[in-house]
């Protein structure tokens, strides 16, 4: 089923979360605690579901013995598509979205994700965040050249 992170919800019930999770971050930084993970807005919370039938499907053919990664790796890439793009300016929200989508996958048993950035700033950003030049194994002079 969908993760409640990513479910649709109206805009009233966004504003309720957002009030309550804001209320939530200040009580840990009183604490001096890890805040919580900010809910998705209405933007974020559709991509997510978008990648959601490829994760589903990737978690259903790990899980059965009928074929190896080999097989159902690039039957799934076909299917939906391996790489998925997500542009914003800053501010809008996409490191936010990316540790919502990674603890979901974590705690829901879809696995890990590959964050990659053009820029290192971005890339530091995040737990598991590197730039394309790192992800990719290639120098910046490659990632430039045609």
């Amino acid at each position: 089923s969908m993760p409640p992170e990513f479910a649709e919800v109206t805009d009233g019930e966004l504003a309720k979360s957002v009030q309550a999770w804001q209320q939530a971050k200040a009580a840990c930084a009183a604490e001096g605690a890890e805040p919580p993970l900010p809910p998705l807005n209405q933007c974020q919370r559709r991509f997510c579901r978008r990648l959601m039938p490829w994760l589903f499907d990737a978690r259903r053919a790990r899980a059965s013995d009928e074929e190896g990664r080999a097989e159902w790796g690039p039957r799934l890439a076909k299917k939906h598509g391996s790489v998925h793009l997500l542009l914003g300016a800053g501010g809008t929200g996409k490191t936010s979205m990316l540790q919502v989508l990674e603890d979901v996958m974590l705690r829901q048993g879809f696995g890990r994700i590959a964050f990659l950035s053009y820029m290192g700033v971005a890339a530091a950003l995040l737990q598991h965040g590197n730039t394309l030049c790192t992800g990719l194994g290639m120098s910046p002079e490659q990632l430039a050249s045609s």
